[in-house]
Protein backbone atom coordinates (compact mmCIF):
# COMPACT_ATOMS: atom_id res chain seq x y z
CA UNK A 1 0.00 0.00 0.00
CA UNK A 2 1.60 3.46 -1.25
CA UNK A 3 -0.61 5.28 0.82
CA UNK A 4 0.37 5.02 4.46
CA UNK A 5 -2.47 4.71 6.80
CA UNK A 6 -5.58 6.30 5.24
CA UNK A 7 -8.47 7.39 7.51
CA UNK A 8 -11.84 5.32 7.15
CA UNK A 9 -14.59 6.28 7.68
CA UNK A 10 -17.52 3.44 8.45
CA UNK A 11 -21.19 4.93 8.24
CA UNK A 12 -24.36 3.04 9.98
CA UNK A 13 -27.35 3.73 9.08
CA UNK A 14 -29.29 3.21 12.41
CA UNK A 15 -33.17 2.06 12.52
CA UNK A 16 -34.73 -0.09 15.66
CA UNK A 17 -31.88 -2.24 15.59
CA UNK A 18 -31.86 -2.42 19.47
CA UNK A 19 -31.78 -5.98 19.39
CA UNK A 20 -28.34 -6.19 17.10
CA UNK A 21 -26.59 -2.88 17.44
CA UNK A 22 -24.33 -3.26 19.88
CA UNK A 23 -22.81 -6.73 18.32
CA UNK A 24 -22.40 -4.13 15.23
CA UNK A 25 -20.91 -1.33 16.91
CA UNK A 26 -18.44 -3.82 18.86
CA UNK A 27 -17.64 -5.60 15.30
CA UNK A 28 -16.40 -2.00 14.33
CA UNK A 29 -14.71 -1.17 17.12
CA UNK A 30 -12.75 -4.31 17.45
CA UNK A 31 -11.16 -3.66 14.05
CA UNK A 32 -7.45 -4.55 13.61
CA UNK A 33 -7.03 -1.33 11.30
CA UNK A 34 -7.16 1.78 13.54
CA UNK A 35 -7.44 5.09 11.71
CA UNK A 36 -10.98 4.90 11.57
CA UNK A 37 -14.25 7.14 12.25
CA UNK A 38 -17.45 5.57 13.01
CA UNK A 39 -20.60 7.63 12.32
CA UNK A 40 -24.17 6.28 13.26
CA UNK A 41 -26.76 7.96 12.13
CA UNK A 42 -30.09 7.51 14.49
CA UNK A 43 -32.69 7.69 11.42
CA UNK A 44 -35.58 8.42 13.93
CA UNK A 45 -35.21 5.23 15.52
CA UNK A 46 -38.89 4.59 18.06
CA UNK A 47 -36.52 2.00 20.34
CA UNK A 48 -33.79 2.18 22.24
CA UNK A 49 -30.99 2.47 19.09
CA UNK A 50 -30.63 6.31 20.25
CA UNK A 51 -29.50 5.66 23.47
CA UNK A 52 -27.56 2.78 22.65
CA UNK A 53 -25.76 5.28 20.09
CA UNK A 54 -25.27 7.74 22.77
CA UNK A 55 -23.28 5.52 24.97
CA UNK A 56 -20.82 4.29 22.57
CA UNK A 57 -20.22 7.41 21.64
CA UNK A 58 -19.37 8.44 25.17
CA UNK A 59 -16.85 5.94 25.67
CA UNK A 60 -15.09 5.87 22.11
CA UNK A 61 -14.02 9.07 20.99
CA UNK A 62 -13.73 7.27 17.05
CA UNK A 63 -17.72 7.52 17.19
CA UNK A 64 -20.33 10.02 16.15
CA UNK A 65 -23.96 10.03 16.25
CA UNK A 66 -26.69 11.92 14.17
CA UNK A 67 -29.94 12.34 15.25
CA UNK A 68 -32.59 12.60 12.93
CA UNK A 69 -36.13 12.33 11.67
CA UNK A 70 -36.83 9.64 10.31
CA UNK A 71 -35.97 10.18 6.52
CA UNK A 72 -35.49 6.54 5.05
CA UNK A 73 -32.39 4.50 3.90
CA UNK A 74 -31.04 6.40 1.18
CA UNK A 75 -30.89 9.55 3.16
CA UNK A 76 -29.44 7.66 6.18
CA UNK A 77 -26.51 6.66 4.57
CA UNK A 78 -26.43 9.83 2.44
CA UNK A 79 -26.00 12.16 5.58
CA UNK A 80 -23.33 10.10 6.84
CA UNK A 81 -21.72 10.65 3.94
CA UNK A 82 -21.69 13.47 4.24
CA UNK A 83 -20.23 14.63 7.55
CA UNK A 84 -17.60 12.04 7.16
CA UNK A 85 -13.80 12.80 7.11
CA UNK A 86 -12.18 9.78 5.82
CA UNK A 87 -10.34 9.13 2.39
CA UNK A 88 -12.24 5.86 2.03
CA UNK A 89 -15.95 5.00 2.90
CA UNK A 90 -16.90 1.92 4.23
CA UNK A 91 -21.03 0.94 4.93
CA UNK A 92 -21.85 -1.46 7.20
CA UNK A 93 -26.48 -2.09 8.10
CA UNK A 94 -26.85 -2.10 11.76
CA UNK A 95 -28.15 -5.05 11.83
CA UNK A 96 -25.05 -6.85 10.41
CA UNK A 97 -21.75 -7.08 11.33
CA UNK A 98 -18.46 -7.48 10.40
CA UNK A 99 -14.70 -9.60 11.13
CA UNK A 100 -12.23 -8.17 13.12
CA UNK A 101 -9.65 -7.91 10.41
CA UNK A 102 -11.97 -6.77 7.31
CA UNK A 103 -10.92 -3.21 7.03
CA UNK A 104 -6.88 -4.60 7.62
CA UNK A 105 -7.22 -6.44 4.52
CA UNK A 106 -9.02 -4.32 2.51
CA UNK A 107 -7.00 -1.64 2.87
CA UNK A 108 -3.70 -3.30 2.24
CA UNK A 109 -4.62 -3.35 -1.14
CA UNK A 110 -5.15 0.37 -1.25
CA UNK A 111 -2.31 2.68 -3.40
CA UNK A 112 -4.23 6.19 -2.64
CA UNK A 113 -5.30 6.24 -6.18
CA UNK A 114 -8.08 8.71 -6.96
CA UNK A 115 -11.34 6.86 -7.97
CA UNK A 116 -10.20 2.92 -6.44
CA UNK A 117 -12.70 0.51 -4.74
CA UNK A 118 -11.67 -2.63 -3.17
CA UNK A 119 -14.54 -5.28 -2.78
CA UNK A 120 -14.86 -8.86 -0.61
CA UNK A 121 -17.38 -11.38 -0.86
CA UNK A 122 -19.99 -11.81 2.29
CA UNK A 123 -21.81 -14.24 4.23
CA UNK A 124 -25.74 -14.51 4.70
CA UNK A 125 -26.85 -15.41 7.72
CA UNK A 126 -30.54 -16.76 8.72
CA UNK A 127 -31.29 -18.77 11.69
CA UNK A 128 -27.78 -19.65 12.87
CA UNK A 129 -26.52 -20.97 8.91
CA UNK A 130 -24.34 -19.30 6.60
CA UNK A 131 -23.99 -18.80 2.71
CA UNK A 132 -21.54 -17.48 1.23
CA UNK A 133 -22.68 -14.92 -1.66
CA UNK A 134 -19.53 -14.12 -3.90
CA UNK A 135 -18.47 -11.52 -7.04
CA UNK A 136 -18.45 -13.50 -10.05
CA UNK A 137 -15.26 -11.53 -11.12
CA UNK A 138 -12.51 -13.42 -10.49
CA UNK A 139 -10.20 -11.63 -7.73
CA UNK A 140 -7.40 -9.55 -8.52
CA UNK A 141 -6.90 -5.71 -9.75
CA UNK A 142 -8.62 -4.61 -12.62
CA UNK A 143 -7.43 -1.14 -14.39
CA UNK A 144 -6.83 0.41 -17.64
CA UNK A 145 -8.26 -1.97 -20.61
CA UNK A 146 -9.17 -4.31 -19.01
CA UNK A 147 -11.73 -2.57 -16.60
CA UNK A 148 -12.99 -0.63 -19.22
CA UNK A 149 -13.82 -3.98 -20.90
CA UNK A 150 -15.93 -5.24 -18.39
CA UNK A 151 -17.89 -1.57 -17.34
CA UNK A 152 -18.47 -1.36 -21.03
CA UNK A 153 -19.97 -4.77 -22.21
CA UNK A 154 -20.23 -7.22 -18.86
CA UNK A 155 -21.46 -4.81 -15.70
CA UNK A 156 -25.11 -5.28 -15.98
CA UNK A 157 -27.49 -8.48 -17.42
CA UNK A 158 -26.34 -11.72 -15.53
CA UNK A 159 -28.23 -13.52 -13.64
CA UNK A 160 -25.06 -13.48 -11.13
CA UNK A 161 -23.55 -10.17 -11.03
CA UNK A 162 -19.81 -9.79 -12.09
CA UNK A 163 -19.49 -7.44 -8.80
CA UNK A 164 -21.64 -7.86 -5.97
CA UNK A 165 -24.33 -4.35 -5.41
CA UNK A 166 -24.21 -3.94 -2.02
CA UNK A 167 -22.85 -0.47 -0.82
CA UNK A 168 -21.34 -2.86 1.97
CA UNK A 169 -18.21 -4.88 1.55
CA UNK A 170 -16.36 -2.55 0.30
CA UNK A 171 -13.64 0.29 0.32
CA UNK A 172 -14.71 2.82 -1.88
CA UNK A 173 -12.81 6.06 -2.59
CA UNK A 174 -14.94 8.86 -1.06
CA UNK A 175 -14.91 10.72 -4.46
CA UNK A 176 -16.64 7.71 -6.77
CA UNK A 177 -20.00 8.40 -3.70
CA UNK A 178 -19.67 12.38 -3.49
CA UNK A 179 -20.15 12.28 -7.55
CA UNK A 180 -22.67 10.30 -8.32
CA UNK A 181 -25.11 10.64 -5.25
CA UNK A 182 -27.39 12.36 -8.00
CA UNK A 183 -28.02 8.89 -9.20
CA UNK A 184 -29.61 7.79 -5.59
CA UNK A 185 -33.50 8.24 -4.93
CA UNK A 186 -34.93 8.41 -1.31
CA UNK A 187 -37.59 6.28 -2.48
CA UNK A 188 -36.61 3.21 -3.62
CA UNK A 189 -36.93 0.23 -1.41
CA UNK A 190 -35.64 -2.56 -3.29
CA UNK A 191 -32.13 -2.09 -4.94
CA UNK A 192 -31.30 1.25 -3.41
CA UNK A 193 -28.12 0.14 -3.29
CA UNK A 194 -27.17 -0.20 -7.53
CA UNK A 195 -28.19 3.73 -7.30
CA UNK A 196 -25.01 4.38 -6.14
CA UNK A 197 -22.43 1.39 -6.56
CA UNK A 198 -23.49 1.00 -10.30
CA UNK A 199 -22.49 4.38 -11.06
CA UNK A 200 -19.26 4.90 -8.61
CA UNK A 201 -18.16 1.45 -10.55
CA UNK A 202 -18.00 3.24 -13.77
CA UNK A 203 -16.57 5.73 -12.90
CA UNK A 204 -13.81 3.07 -11.04
CA UNK A 205 -10.09 3.41 -12.02
CA UNK A 206 -8.94 1.20 -9.86
CA UNK A 207 -10.77 -2.63 -8.99
CA UNK A 208 -9.86 -4.81 -6.58
CA UNK A 209 -11.48 -7.87 -5.89
CA UNK A 210 -10.78 -9.84 -3.08
CA UNK A 211 -11.91 -13.60 -2.43
CA UNK A 212 -12.65 -13.74 0.82
CA UNK A 213 -15.82 -12.79 2.99
CA UNK A 214 -15.81 -10.62 5.98
CA UNK A 215 -19.39 -9.49 5.94
CA UNK A 216 -22.16 -10.95 7.63
CA UNK A 217 -25.55 -9.91 6.33
CA UNK A 218 -28.52 -10.61 8.51
CA UNK A 219 -31.23 -12.16 6.80
CA UNK A 220 -34.50 -12.23 8.38
CA UNK A 221 -38.03 -13.51 7.48
CA UNK A 222 -39.88 -10.66 7.67
CA UNK A 223 -37.44 -8.69 5.76
CA UNK A 224 -38.33 -7.59 2.01
CA UNK A 225 -37.20 -10.53 0.15
CA UNK A 226 -39.60 -12.40 2.55
CA UNK A 227 -42.86 -10.64 2.49
CA UNK A 228 -44.93 -8.85 -0.16
CA UNK A 229 -44.31 -5.85 -1.52
CA UNK A 230 -46.95 -3.82 -3.57
CA UNK A 231 -45.13 -1.00 -4.73
CA UNK A 232 -41.93 -3.58 -6.26
CA UNK A 233 -42.43 -3.51 -9.84
CA UNK A 234 -43.41 0.52 -9.93
CA UNK A 235 -39.59 0.25 -7.59
CA UNK A 236 -38.07 -1.56 -10.35
CA UNK A 237 -39.30 1.19 -12.97
CA UNK A 238 -37.22 4.16 -10.98
CA UNK A 239 -34.62 2.20 -9.88
CA UNK A 240 -33.80 1.02 -13.89
CA UNK A 241 -34.10 4.72 -15.22
CA UNK A 242 -31.35 5.85 -12.51
CA UNK A 243 -29.29 3.05 -13.90
CA UNK A 244 -29.74 3.82 -17.67
CA UNK A 245 -29.34 7.65 -17.14
CA UNK A 246 -26.30 7.16 -15.19
CA UNK A 247 -24.77 4.96 -18.25
CA UNK A 248 -25.73 7.24 -20.70
CA UNK A 249 -23.70 10.34 -18.66
CA UNK A 250 -20.85 8.26 -18.74
CA UNK A 251 -21.38 7.07 -21.90
CA UNK A 252 -21.06 3.07 -21.75
CA UNK A 253 -21.20 1.60 -24.72
CA UNK A 254 -23.84 -1.19 -24.60
CA UNK A 255 -25.97 0.37 -22.08
CA UNK A 256 -28.98 0.00 -23.66
CA UNK A 257 -28.61 -4.00 -24.27
CA UNK A 258 -26.88 -4.18 -20.52
CA UNK A 259 -30.19 -2.38 -19.06
CA UNK A 260 -32.50 -4.23 -20.89
CA UNK A 261 -31.14 -7.32 -19.56
CA UNK A 262 -31.14 -6.51 -16.35
CA UNK A 263 -34.63 -5.31 -16.25
CA UNK A 264 -35.42 -9.13 -16.69
CA UNK A 265 -33.87 -10.19 -13.87
CA UNK A 266 -35.76 -7.62 -12.27
CA UNK A 267 -38.87 -8.53 -13.71
CA UNK A 268 -38.66 -12.12 -12.39
CA UNK A 269 -38.08 -10.76 -8.93
CA UNK A 270 -41.27 -8.50 -9.39
CA UNK A 271 -43.26 -12.23 -10.15
CA UNK A 272 -41.82 -13.94 -7.50
CA UNK A 273 -43.00 -10.98 -4.94
CA UNK A 274 -46.47 -11.34 -6.99
CA UNK A 275 -46.73 -15.15 -6.33
CA UNK A 276 -46.29 -14.56 -2.39
CA UNK A 277 -49.29 -11.91 -2.55
CA UNK A 278 -53.03 -12.57 -2.18
CA UNK A 279 -55.95 -12.19 -3.89
CA UNK A 280 -55.69 -11.44 -7.53
CA UNK A 281 -52.17 -11.80 -7.80
CA UNK A 282 -52.79 -13.62 -11.22
CA UNK A 283 -54.38 -10.53 -12.65
CA UNK A 284 -50.96 -9.01 -11.37
CA UNK A 285 -49.07 -10.94 -13.10
CA UNK A 286 -50.67 -10.64 -16.25
CA UNK A 287 -50.59 -7.19 -16.37
CA UNK A 288 -46.72 -7.13 -15.46
CA UNK A 289 -46.44 -9.89 -18.13
CA UNK A 290 -48.45 -8.14 -20.99
CA UNK A 291 -46.64 -4.79 -20.25
CA UNK A 292 -43.38 -6.75 -21.12
CA UNK A 293 -43.87 -9.48 -23.96
CA UNK A 294 -41.54 -7.03 -26.67
CA UNK A 295 -38.81 -6.75 -24.30
CA UNK A 296 -39.20 -10.81 -23.55
CA UNK A 297 -39.22 -11.42 -26.96
CA UNK A 298 -36.27 -9.65 -28.24
CA UNK A 299 -33.95 -10.08 -25.48
CA UNK A 300 -32.63 -13.25 -24.34
CA UNK A 301 -31.12 -13.70 -20.83
CA UNK A 302 -29.34 -16.62 -19.30
CA UNK A 303 -30.13 -17.93 -16.17
CA UNK A 304 -29.01 -21.10 -14.59
CA UNK A 305 -31.14 -21.54 -11.37
CA UNK A 306 -33.96 -23.39 -11.50
CA UNK A 307 -37.06 -21.36 -10.23
CA UNK A 308 -35.93 -18.37 -12.70
CA UNK A 309 -36.03 -20.89 -15.85
CA UNK A 310 -39.67 -21.60 -14.83
CA UNK A 311 -40.81 -17.99 -14.32
CA UNK A 312 -39.07 -16.83 -17.14
CA UNK A 313 -40.85 -19.55 -19.28
CA UNK A 314 -43.82 -18.69 -17.23
CA UNK A 315 -43.68 -14.49 -18.35
CA UNK A 316 -43.11 -15.47 -22.24
CA UNK A 317 -46.24 -18.07 -22.09
CA UNK A 318 -48.73 -16.77 -19.36
CA UNK A 319 -51.00 -19.80 -18.41
CA UNK A 320 -53.58 -19.08 -15.43
CA UNK A 321 -52.98 -22.59 -14.21
CA UNK A 322 -49.45 -22.35 -14.41
CA UNK A 323 -48.98 -19.56 -12.22
CA UNK A 324 -51.14 -21.44 -9.43
CA UNK A 325 -48.96 -24.57 -9.63
CA UNK A 326 -45.96 -21.87 -9.12
CA UNK A 327 -47.65 -20.62 -5.92
CA UNK A 328 -48.85 -23.49 -4.50
CA UNK A 329 -46.51 -25.89 -5.23
CA UNK A 330 -42.86 -24.12 -5.81
CA UNK A 331 -41.55 -22.94 -2.72
CA UNK A 332 -39.28 -20.14 -4.45
CA UNK A 333 -35.92 -19.85 -3.02
CA UNK A 334 -34.72 -16.65 -2.41
CA UNK A 335 -31.71 -17.65 -0.64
Amino acid sequence: MSETNPKISVIVPVYNAEKYLEQCIKSIQRQTYENIEIILVDDGSTDSSGEICEEYCAKDKRIRVIHQANQGLVSTWRNGTQISEGNYLCYIDSDDWIDSEMLAVLANHLTGMKGEMVCSDLWLELDGEEKRESNYLKSGVYENEQLNGILQHKILGNENRLILASRCTKLIERSLIEQNMKYTDKDIRMGEDMSITLPALLDCKRLVIVSEAYYHYRQHHTSMIYSYDSQMYGNIHTLVRLLYKAMQDKEIADAAEMVKKEYIFFLILAIKNELRGGEEYQHRIKKICDANQEILRHNQVKTLKKSNKVILFAMKHPLPLLWWFLKQGIRIKER
